[in-house]
């Protein structure tokens, strides 16, 4: 008996440790928590792949239109500065320290049209320049449009006829021959737009060839090598010395009004609505900024690289040129 108690109480010891060894080690595998690790999988996006793809495009294009520097605004004068007119801003053309505007007078007794000249610094030593007789006589008609320089000559066209002005003996002379809506000089050509057809002339107006291919639905402009550009439709067009067009700027343009070129580095200035911008001469826009302009009808760019805007505005009373 003693034996068998024995052997029973031996038993149960054995039993009894291999039990507590059992939970002993179930314990290390349910109480320990394990570390699994966790794959590196980005959170999934409610976007599809190919949307997503599409919103980067979209983003690098607006950075890529949006890395250049708007042209800060120097100054502001007033086209009107006589005491019995009310000229509103037409055109514009700008050399040698000088601003020139094609002006027309639509409210007041006489309704005529004139070239005005201003100092380009501070917008002083304002005259008119397109009257004769000692301010009698007024050959340019109140619907003047565009005005160029050429040499020492300013050139002005309206939708019957052109003129030449001598800025330095403020002498007028009518061409009957010649008309535009636009007027351009660079190198040796002047370039006069007229409805849809862009020609080809020189200082004297005489006669004009069109450019075969070259349309104009707003207003050109022209560099110091005699290359033109003209606004067309959204687009602006390009003819070279030979006569050769092209499309170099396509997109960008909403409602493109005037184009001028900074002949220093090639940089096209559009006038689109009331906005300024500037594109590279392969076309690229660099930036888009405001012209400060209530009516903005003209452009040009001088020899140092600076930018004028002629805003015709709502009356004689608010028409500016813009630097």
């Amino acid at each position: 008996m003693r034996s068998t108690n024995k052997n029973l109480r031996a038993g149960i010891t054995i039993m009894m440790l291999v039990a507590s060894m059992s939970l002993t080690s179930c314990g290390k595998r349910v109480g320990t928590t394990a570390v699994v690790p966790t794959p590196s999988v980005a959170p999934q996006s409610s976007i599809p792949v190919e949307d997503l793809s599409n919103t980067y495009n979209q983003t690098t294009n607006i950075e890529a239109v949006a890395n250049g520097t708007p042209n800060a605004q120097i100054s502001s004068f007033k086209v009107d500065q006589a005491t019995f007119s009310a000229w509103q801003a037409k055109g514009i053309a700008v050399s040698g320290g000088t601003i020139y505007v094609s002006v027309a007078d639509t409210k007041g007794l006489l309704q005529y049209g004139s070239v005005i000249k201003m100092g380009s610094s501070d917008g002083k030593s304002w005259k008119n320049i397109g009257t004769a007789f000692l301010g009698l006589s007024h050959p340019i008609s109140k619907t003047v449009q565009g005005l160029a320089i050429s040499g020492n000559t300013l050139l002005a066209v309206d939708s019957a006829k052109s003129y030449i002005i001598d800025a330095s003996k403020a002498k007028v002379t009518v061409v009957k021959t010649t008309s535009g809506t636009d007027v351009a000089a660079g190198g040796s050509s002047v370039f006069i737009a007229n409805g849809s057809t862009v020609s080809k002339t020189d200082s004297s107006l005489a006669s004009s060839t069109p450019i075969i291919g070259l349309t104009a639905t707003g207003g050109i402009g022209a560099d110091n090598q005699g290359n033109v550009y003209a606004v067309s439709g959204v687009t602006i067009k390009k003819a070279d010395l030979t006569n050769q067009v092209q499309d170099v700027v396509t997109t960008n343009l909403a409602s493109p009004i005037d184009v001028a070129v900074d002949s220093r580095n090639g940089d096209l200035y559009v006038l689109d609505g009331t906005m300024i911008k500037r594109f590279t001469s392969s076309g690229q826009l660099s930036v888009s900024f405001s012209s400060s302009a209530t009516k903005p009808v003209a452009i040009t760019v001088d020899e140092g690289g600076a930018v004028y805007v002629a805003d015709q505005g709502s009356s004689n009373k608010d028409s500016q040129i813009l630097k």
